[in-house]
């Protein structure tokens, strides 16, 4: 497997691809779901199947947020009696059944930036595939690392479903 382990959030590391920094908080795409770890431990582990939708938020650089932004939003907390928790803007959301329930997991930028581009192309290719039922396709990082090959190539973002459907069919 040929793999260029880095697509805007999306990376190869451990024999996985991960959402986010792998040394840090992340998501981790597995042949049995996805797993959200944190502070080096696995926080919680989502099989495939209870994934109708899911989606990705987050910025070009780490510092996309701006400082007066987080600042006050750490005095609103405060305020409040919360404790501010960042997650520097990146998350990934799903929707769940069996319970129904939205689920969210904060992930760590990685240092490097990410291009506008490999984001809504990163953010596609997981949005497309749990939508169309084939969120197993994910945790096979031999077929992860093949998309990311393919969605390099597709000239726009209004040609990623598409891309990501043909891809699925195609096995």
């Amino acid at each position: 497997m040929n793999v260029d382990g880095e697509f805007g959030p999306l990376e190869y590391a451990g024999g996985l691809w991960v959402v986010g920094d792998p040394d840090r908080a992340h998501v981790r795409l597995t042949p049995r779901g996805i797993s959200h770890w944190a502070d080096g431990a696995e926080t919680v582990e989502l099989r495939w199947p209870r994934f109708m939708s899911f989606g990705l938020e987050t910025q070009v650089s780490r510092r996309g947020d701006s400082k007066r932004l987080i600042r006050v939003a750490k005095i609103a907390a405060n305020l409040a009696g919360a404790v501010y928790v960042g997650s520097q803007g990146s998350r990934a959301a799903a929707m769940l059944r069996h319970p129904y329930e939205e689920w969210s997991a904060d992930f760590d930028h990685h240092v490097r930036k990410y291009t506008r581009r490999e984001i809504t192309m990163a953010d596609a290719l997981l949005r497309h595939t749990i939508a169309a039922g084939k969120g197993e396709r994910l945790g096979d990082p031999a077929w992860v690392a093949a998309a990311v090959s393919a969605m390099r190539g597709v000239p726009s973002a209004r040609r990623a479903r598409a891309a990501v459907e043909s891809m699925l069919r195609a096995g």
